[in-house]
């Protein structure tokens, strides 16, 4: 038999038809099966830990903010989640960081201003930042 690239189309066509019937009932019988009744059993089991999952990370999030308010580290040095994908590894810590070292920057040279009206040397203007700005 030899077709042409219309009559091709309108084969598969036909019997892409029929296979879309032939899947609804296979799809009715397996939706009655035990192997669809396990497998939405594991999803509904999955999506309990995920929302334990949720749950969890809201409370760590809470805990990290309560001790970067606690701390009283400021706006701009906080407790941070650091995440990092490296050579097929995937690793989370915590860590003490400067949130935005560009603002900080800002303030830091405001503070500068200020500060050098009652300094003498270099070492009393760092005296005078560090107890402005500590960790």
């Amino acid at each position: 038999m030899k077709t042409n690239r219309e009559e091709r189309k309108a084969i598969a066509q036909k019997h892409i038809r029929t296979l879309q019937g032939q899947v609804k009932i296979a799809d009715a019988k397996f939706q009655k099966s035990k192997e669809y009744k396990s497998i939405l059993k594991k999803k509904a089991e999955v999506e309990h830990h995920n929302e334990k999952i949720r749950e969890l990370n809201r409370s760590m999030q809470q805990d990290i903010d309560d001790l970067n308010e606690a701390k009283g580290w400021g706006e701009y040095i906080k407790i941070t989640e650091d995440r990092n994908y490296s050579n097929g590894t995937y690793e989370e810590r915590l860590r003490l960081d400067i949130v935005s070292e560009y603002h900080l920057r800002e303030e830091i040279e405001q503070e500068i201003c200020i500060a050098q009206i009652d300094s003498l040397d270099l070492k009393t203007l760092f005296q005078k930042l560090s107890e402005v700005f500590k960790v």
